[in-house]
């Protein structure tokens, strides 16, 4: 099972990061690697969310059950996919009016050790760069 846990800094309050996070429509636009994102279904506390991830002629897609708690935290499971095993937490802690800690936690076991050939390297890469990934969007997005 792969771990990822990474923090950042950032000069965006918790609600902004927090909105970009739980804004999969867009991920399609800015994530590496995402080809296609969007939400399923949702309410006010749950989202389920589809994401396909492509490179080459490669292309995985899954689903995951999204619990938003709003500008704290989101929690995310596998619905559906090429994975044994997918958890991932997102933290948004506030530092001072206009910054905070953005965390993400990621476990993760891909079910086939032909997809893992292919969609682990993709993933690991992706997974790593994600809290990065929001950071610069928060630029692009908030200035």
């Amino acid at each position: 099972m792969v771990k990822i846990y990474k923090t950042a800094r950032v000069e965006y309050t918790c609600e902004q990061m927090f909105n970009l996070v739980a804004d999969v429509n867009h991920y399609r636009e800015f994530v590496l690697y995402c080809s296609d994102s969007r939400v399923m279904s949702e309410t006010d506390k749950m989202v389920r969310a589809y994401l396909e991830f492509s490179l080459g002629g490669f292309k995985q897609k899954f689903s995951t059950v999204n619990q938003l708690y709003p500008h704290e935290k989101i929690t995310m499971k596998l619905e559906e996919g090429p994975f044994k095993y997918l958890d991932g937490l997102w933290t948004f802690e506030a530092v001072g009016d206009s910054s905070c800690n953005v965390s993400l936690h990621i476990q993760y076991e891909i079910s086939s050790s032909i997809v893992n050939m292919i969609l682990g390297p993709i993933f690991s890469q992706t997974a790593h760069q994600l809290v990065f990934t929001f950071t610069d969007r928060a630029k692009k997005v908030y200035g």
